[in-house]
């Protein structure tokens, strides 16, 4: 019996493979975004972050070096990401090294701003570095209250803001502005009443944009009496993102409790006025209405053009991991990450997306693409992993993705870019 089960696994494993065996499942793997999960330390002592709880590990340099090595020619965008990559000495050396040898590349970073010192921000502002800083407060006190756990909460936001002030000088003096840094919130329970005040910052600090995202570890929580407060919290989003759209951009659909048709639904029960929420927020309304998405993106893009780097998308720049729905040059309907993205784990384990979590496929590990010590990338980018998950998003079938990823539903693309092609 034992055997016989053995033979139906592997001849169901075999007809699979059969199956992801088509022209339309392989990838040429060209305009790369890879997602390197560089490090998982952090000097951050955030309450909602499960980071800190996992254990101290960094991708090796044999990874980052050799065996990526084919792939660099062929990658648009880079995300070191995971960890804090302010902290570690080996990231900088690894990037200062990636923009010497491959500087078309754009670095997308994420920091909690603590340590993005002077070094970082001359590195940062040289490279065109679209970096995005997880602020998550208004102010020390709310940070304090809201986000760090135990002391030394203030001390380490008011060494935050004091940096992302010296660096958005720094961007002025080279005239950089429009490179601004993208802020980010988690929302809790603790803060939904501070959004308005937090976007009124991003725009003080002359942010590219700013990202509000509801916890992703708490996301059941429509389910429990707090639902009220939530959903008011989604009201002041939707307000805001009416004010602002062509202005600043709001992006918030992202880790969101609720799915597309909720919110539209939402959106058209308020009723908004435009007008009315030009009063209802007067002072956002002051520093954003002289701001212009389509522009600001067009100058990024004439910079980027002048200093060689591959072109990138205002839907790329913006999301990092989100999903272009351009397959070969055509628009297409389904998401199209697992044709042209990367992402590896600290110990160097492949995955399609950071938001794909669905633990029962066998993720393989790097190395075994790796023949006489160089990556065969072929073998890697058509492997049964990859064309497995391409199969799925072909056939929209979701399995193991994110919660209500905003990158299933196509009319997410049409939107955002909407924003720059109107």
């Amino acid at each position: 019996m034992i055997k016989f089960l053995l033979f139906l696994k592997k001849l169901r494993s075999n007809l699979i493979k059969l199956s992801l065996d088509k022209a339309e499942y392989k990838s040429s793997y060209n305009n790369l975004t890879m997602h390197l999960n560089v490090n998982s330390n952090c000097n951050a002592k955030c309450k909602f972050c499960e980071l800190r709880k996992q254990p101290t590990k960094e991708l090796s340099d044999v990874i980052l070096y050799e065996y990526l090595l084919p792939l660099y020619p062929k990658t648009d965008v880079v995300v070191p990401t995971y960890g804090e990559y302010t902290i570690s000495s080996k990231v900088y050396n690894y990037l200062t090294w990636l923009m010497e040898k491959f500087p078309h590349i754009n670095l997308l970073t994420e920091t909690n701003g603590i340590n993005f010192n002077e070094k970082w921000q001359e590195f940062s502002a040289d490279n065109l570095v679209r970096t995005s800083c997880s602020l998550n407060a208004i102010n020390a006190k709310r940070y304090q209250e809201t986000v760090w756990e135990g002391e030394g909460g203030e001390a380490a936001y008011t060494k935050t803001i004091n940096n992302l002030r010296n660096y958005q000088k720094l961007l002025k003096e080279k005239g950089l502005e429009d490179f601004g840094t993208r802020l980010s919130m988690v929302l809790t329970p603790d803060n939904y009443c501070d959004i308005p005040e937090f976007v009124r910052l991003a725009l003080e600090l002359n942010s590219c944009f700013v990202t509000l995202f509801f916890d992703v570890y708490n996301l059941d929580i429509i389910n429990t009496p707090k639902r009220p407060l939530v959903e008011r919290a989604l009201d002041t989003l939707l307000e805001l993102d009416t004010l602002l759209r062509g202005h600043f951009f709001l992006f918030y659909k992202l880790y969101t409790p609720f799915d597309s048709k909720f919110i539209s639904e939402r959106k058209k029960q308020l009723k908004l006025s435009k007008e009315e929420l030009k009063e209802k927020y007067k002072d956002i309304w002051e520093l954003a209405q002289y701001r212009n998405i389509k522009e600001e993106y067009k100058r990024r893009t004439e910079i980027r053009n002048k200093q060689g780097k591959a072109p990138i998308s205002f839907l790329r720049e913006l999301t990092i991991t989100g999903s272009q729905y351009i397959l070969n040059g055509k628009d297409v309907d389904f998401c199209t990450l697992p044709w042209d993205h990367l992402l590896l784990t600290t110990e160097g384990y492949v995955n399609i997306c950071s938001w794909y979590c669905n633990t029962k496929v066998r993720r393989p590990h790097i190395s075994e693409f790796v023949k006489d010590g160089k990556l065969d990338s072929d073998a890697l980018f058509n492997s049964v992993f990859y064309k497995y998950q391409r199969h799925n998003m072909k056939t929209k079938k979701y399995v193991g993705c994110m919660k209500n990823c905003p990158y299933k539903n196509a009319e997410f693309k049409k939107y955002y870019t909407s924003l720059i092609n109107s």
